[in-house]
């Protein structure tokens, strides 16, 4: 990877996952636009309504840029017969679980202190439809949300970490027969196996199916050995004109229906693969990608990502008993405005911190492991024939 298609893949992390934490504390912080009176809807809050908007087209970056990096690195070391499924394995599980459990645990504890402090005007409301349970917790821990059973607490945005576990795991099966090392009763196995883990992942009728082709596209642009379009502006402006130009066009509601939503996601996907394409052979980038800021924002948006949904409900919920704001107002003084930046701030720095003992640690947890498992056994004494 040159550096770059680096600084590119660094700066969209942390924004994809900011425009996800700006919608859910929009949906938290502020009412609908519609129920906005006229006189308080100025250019600051079109702006405002503008940026929120983008948080499924986020996750659909998210899983494009998954795709490439895990899933391009599993297609080019399955076709140079380098690819070991076990530590790949272990790496995938190790990068989704070391983030996962702590923010599960995480959920659990704020949904809990939420209950008890904001139960009754706030958080009934939005645990209403069921999401506790032990089953629940066990489910999530599985990486099933949002495929067998709902997500757990108020943490929504795990819904997109089982797919992602899945993908890991599925992808690199379906990738068997390009591996001429292994036997080819082998590679068949593998291919069928993970024919039915995708078939079962998909039986429920989740986005699991339509996300896992979303994940191969970003796959696939590794594969390419020159740029379907050279220029980087004119890739980058394709994919800026379809994602505002759909952002504008259809509300949130309609891309949840039928197939609209579906062809705009794999639109904003194609086109977000493609512009990687072009940054994997561009030889210099933006000026603006040189923000030191971008890698250091890119560290902890998994964990960003993973968290900030508890979070920032129970800072609302909070705000809103101490100070009368803070849960679904009306943007009428400059006191609602503080009081969503400053739990803007207190999410990303939360996250950072809450990283620097999960998702930080990647690293240094498959390295421990690998070593560990790698180990060889002791082989027990060979037993002495029998006399006679």
């Amino acid at each position: 990877m040159n550096a770059t298609l680096s600084k590119f893949i660094d700066t969209s992390r942390w924004i994809a996952a900011a425009c996800v934490l700006i919608t859910h504390l929009n949906d938290r912080t502020f009412t609908v636009l519609a129920n906005i009176p006229a006189e308080h809807r100025g250019p600051g809050l079109a702006l405002w309504v503008f940026l929120y908007g983008f948080a499924h087209q986020a996750v659909v970056v998210f899983f494009v840029l998954s795709g490439f990096l895990v899933g391009g690195a599993v297609l080019t070391r399955a076709q140079a017969g380098s690819l070991d499924m076990r530590r790949y394995c272990l790496d995938r599980t190790i990068r989704i679980y070391l983030v996962l459990v702590p923010a599960l645990a995480l959920t659990t504890i704020f949904d809990m202190l939420g209950r008890y402090f904001f139960g009754a005007s706030i958080y009934a409301e939005e645990t209403a439809s069921g999401h506790f349970g032990a089953w629940l917790w066990l489910g999530n821990l599985l990486s099933l949300q949002d495929i067998f059973v709902p997500y757990w607490g108020t943490n929504s945005a795990l819904w997109t970490l089982s797919h992602e576990y899945w993908n890991y795991i599925t992808f690199p099966l379906l990738c068997m027969p390009l591996m001429r090392d292994l036997p080819a009763s082998t590679r068949a196995l593998g291919f069928v196996a993970g024919l039915l883990l995708l078939i079962t992942m998909s039986i429920t009728g989740s986005w699991h199916l339509f996300g896992f082709f979303i994940w191969v596209a970003g796959a696939l642009a590794i594969l390419p050995r020159r740029a379907l379009i050279s220029s980087k502006w004119l890739s980058l402006a394709i994919f800026l004109i379809i994602s505002v130009s759909c952002r504008l066009t259809f509300r949130f509601a309609d891309l949840q229906s039928g197939y609209l939503g579906d062809l705009v996601d794999l639109a904003i996907a194609l086109s977000f693969a493609n512009l990687l394409l072009t940054m994997r052979f561009a030889k210099s980038g933006w000026r603006a990608l040189n923000w030191r800021g971008h890698v250091w924002l890119s560290e902890f948006s998994y964990s960003l990502y993973a968290i900030h949904m508890p979070l920032i409900t129970f800072l609302c919920a909070a705000a809103q008993r101490q100070f009368g704001i803070g849960w679904r107002n009306v943007p009428t003084t400059a006191a609602h405005w503080l009081l969503a930046a400053g739990i803007l701030a207190i999410a990303f720095l939360s996250a950072w911190a809450f990283s620097r003992v999960t998702e930080a640690k990647t690293a240094f947890v498959r390295g421990w492991l690998n070593v560990i498992l790698s180990r060889p056994t002791k082989q027990p004494p060979t037993a002495l024939p029998h006399a006679g």
